[in-house]
């Protein structure tokens, strides 16, 4: 994905998708113009719960990436530059996405991927029936995984220096308490102590605080309850500071009563977990890619490999909770 055959075949597929899916007239060419001159706004509000044709939701998709921050010319130099210096190309990748993506990133991605699946309708998991223009929407969809997963893991921890082992105590700590509310396991070099459960009214969520300390530096988490159906607990995405009764007023510095705060901040939205995020967008990325190249027999694919092999150990591994808290202690 880092390879200039991959910016040549991002191009080839926004030239594709331009005219792509069914005919919108005015509407259409009204969308269009507004992404042209990058009203990424202005598209949402005109498209989004009134999108009623494959054209309406790709324009509502291209939308909500550039209001994400990574629009088109954004994404294809992230990627044209994250080898430029050589070394880990998943790491610097990440740290590119970190400084060229918005703070609502996260969620704009998120209904940037479900606008492109409503088209493909799960084609992109089938390769050998693909076709050409879903292969393009495919790749969109893997590159706009990625691009989820990066910022999500900026979200850990200082990911300036992810690759270079520059032991941030704030990527151990999370790495460590992920481990923790998925297995109860306490990781090497941290310590994890948990307090009563808490819950955001507004969400009607609740939580458990978990502190972990690394080199006597504390970091605070919350950790969800289990998973429906399941033993399964995770850490939730957080940013910033808030108090339960008010979730949405967010600041940098915590003050008298107040917990890390959830990034989700809906009750009608499914959590946003470190876990959940990583690994279903990981894996669903990689896959989308390798399936819009036609398959492993590919340059492009090889690409997706390598970043497959730095996180699993293997060209062809499934990304697990584990493996992701192992790839991050070996990037840190």
């Amino acid at each position: 994905m880092i390879k200039k055959a991959f910016v040549a075949s991002l191009l080839t597929a926004s030239m594709l998708l331009i005219g792509c899916g069914d005919s919108g007239g005015e509407s259409r060419l009204s969308a269009q113009d507004m992404l042209d001159s990058g009203n990424y706004a202005g598209v949402v509000a005109k498209l989004e719960g009134r999108a009623v044709t494959n054209a309406d939701r790709l324009s509502l998709a291209a939308a909500y990436m550039g209001k994400a921050g990574l629009g088109f010319a954004d994404v294809t130099a992230v990627i044209a530059n994250s080898n430029a210096n050589g070394g880990d190309g998943f790491a610097n990748f990440i740290q590119r996405i970190k400084t060229q993506s918005s703070n609502t990133a996260l969620a704009d991605l998120g209904k940037a991927i479900d606008n492109y699946k409503l088209v493909v309708d799960g084609a992109c998991s089938n390769p050998i029936a693909i076709t050409d223009s879903q292969k393009d929407i495919c790749l969109f969809i893997g590159l706009s995984s990625s691009m989820k997963a990066a910022k999500t893991l900026s979200y850990l921890g200082d990911v300036t220096n992810f690759g270079a082992n520059a032991n941030d105590n704030q990527l151990t700590a999370s790495a460590c308490a992920m481990q923790y509310a998925y297995n109860g396991v306490q990781l090497a070099g941290c310590t994890i102590t948990t307090s009563s459960k808490i819950t955001f009214t507004d969400t009607n969520r609740t939580y458990t605080p978990l502190q972990a300390i690394v080199n006597a530096h504390e970091f605070e988490y919350l950790m969800t309850e289990p998973l429906a159906g399941t033993n399964i607990k995770q850490t939730a995405l957080t940013d910033g500071y808030c108090k339960l009764n008010d979730i949405n007023t967010v600041d940098a510095n915590k003050t008298a009563g107040a917990y890390v705060c959830p990034v989700n901040k809906s009750a009608n939205t499914a959590e946003l977990t470190a876990a959940n995020v990583l690994v279903d967008v990981l894996n669903d990325s990689f896959n989308s890619v390798v399936a819009a190249v036609g398959g492993t027999d590919s340059s492009i694919a090889t690409d997706i490999e390598k970043y497959r092999t730095e996180i699993t150990g293997s060209s062809s591994g499934t990304i697990t909770i584990t493996k992701i808290v192992n790839y991050i202690n070996s990037q840190n």
